[in-house]
């Protein structure tokens, strides 16, 4: 079976996307607009400032679906994608593992010096 690039694009500004099973359902206001099976899609593209649920996102998150926000003009505003959010988180911990070696290093090193220098009577 040939696997499409199935992509989502909601335009109406005041739609709003949630989940309903493994359904994305769109709605404006209580009048439902239209609903897509989200195991069909890879990616979901909204123009303007369209609300999503947090289920929602967090089940494009889990399935590896990318949510790309964008204005009203199409400018890019940002893109929620499991790969790119597992780099992010991964930085994150390497560069905050590196920062915190350096404030132990420096840690000790001050406790060496404060330690050495009762010794000597020093204050």
């Amino acid at each position: 079976m040939k696997k499409l690039l199935n992509t989502l694009y909601i335009t109406n500004e005041k739609a709003y996307l949630s989940l309903d099973g493994e359904n994305v359902v769109i709605s404006e206001g209580k009048k439902q607009l239209g609903r897509v099976p989200l195991h069909t899609l890879d990616s979901i593209f909204l123009f303007g400032y369209i609300g999503a649920s947090p289920a929602l996102m967090g089940k494009c998150a889990e399935l590896n679906k990318q949510l790309v926000l964008l204005k009203p003009n199409g400018r890019f505003l940002a893109k929620i994608h499991l790969k790119h959010l597992l780099e992010y988180v991964l930085a994150c911990h390497l560069s905050h593992e590196r920062c915190g070696l350096k404030f132990l290093s420096a840690w000790q090193d001050r406790k060496r010096e404060i330690v050495t220098s009762r010794m000597r009577g020093v204050d």
